[in-house]
């Protein structure tokens, strides 16, 4: 089977559509004297080659090579005695408050890499804004944003990986007392579910989430890939984020390439590669052909 990407790529295409809109709008309010040399240096077309954390055109390439990539090698990965599971993975030291976002890219890779030692996955880093949240880091009160990773991982088995989640459960501390299942763990069951985590995974940070504790909550059905999600005590679900919280977040994300976001081990180390490769050649011969 066979996927048309380019139709594929229609869902995230609308969702980054709206992102970029949205965060255009939020620096010419935020930053009106400089707004559009702004815009210019990190959000056009012609800055893909770059590979800014927030360039649009940058994400659509990399994901479409990406999911190339994974879709060129899914004979492989879902062949007979491999079992392929989405890990979502939270940790109280990534929370931060909007007004002072930190976040070391190279120490949470690390951990996470350490903790999926010896095994083959690929997965992205992400942030989960919460704007009714209220955060405080340094003495300083904003909004939870929640940096967290999806992670495709592939093993012999699922109830090894299970047990692998129970393992390593302890190095990670739940952003919200009232969860204790990170990391989680769903079952993909075929090349569609892989994609289809991949595209979701790459997705641009527009919307934003709150929490409603109390019995099953508003949930919607693609929120089992959402951090912190829970079917107990704790549920969430999508809320809107105004022009401030688009800028705040926008001025961090722009410190980072693309790149920084994404981790792979074993075989999945071998596809990120290829997958970026394949994305750095691309947008070099679109921006030679607009010269």
């Amino acid at each position: 089977m066979e996927l048309d990407l380019e139709k594929f790529l229609k869902p995230s295409d609308r969702w980054d559509a709206k992102y970029r809109k949205a965060v255009i709008a939020a620096i010419r309010q935020y930053q009106p004297d400089r707004a559009e040399d702004i815009i210019a240096q990190y959000l056009s077309r012609e800055r893909c080659a770059k590979f800014n954390w927030v360039n649009t055109y940058s994400r659509r390439i990399f994901r479409k090579e990406l999911l190339q990539v994974a879709q060129d090698r899914a004979q492989k990965l879902f062949r007979p005695g491999i079992v392929v599971m989405l890990a979502s993975i939270t940790d109280f030291d990534w929370a931060c408050c909007d007004r002072n976002i930190q976040f070391e890219f190279r120490s949470a890779k690390q951990k996470i890499r350490n903790a999926f030692t010896g095994m083959n996955f690929i997965g992205a880093i992400e942030p989960a804004y919460y704007p009714r949240v209220p955060w405080m880091r340094d003495d300083q009160i904003g909004c939870l944003i929640s940096l967290h990773a999806h992670l495709v991982v592939w093993e012999t088995s699922a109830s090894k990986l299970r047990r692998h989640q129970r393992e390593i459960r302890k190095r990670f501390t739940p952003v919200d007392p009232n969860d204790r299942s990170t990391p989680k763990l769903n079952l993909l069951k075929g090349l569609i579910d892989l994609m289809t985590v991949v595209r979701y995974a790459s997705k641009m940070p527009f919307e934003g989430y709150d929490k409603k504790r109390g019995g099953a909550g508003d949930v919607g059905a693609g929120d089992s890939m959402d951090p912190d999600s829970s079917s107990g005590s704790v549920t969430q679900f999508h809320t809107d984020l105004q022009p401030i919280h688009h800028y705040r977040l926008f001025r961090f994300m722009r410190k980072h390439s693309l790149f920084d976001a994404w981790l792979g081990g074993g075989d999945g180390a071998n596809l990120l590669r290829d997958a970026r490769k394949a994305a750095l050649k691309v947008a070099r011969e679109s921006n030679s052909s607009t010269a």
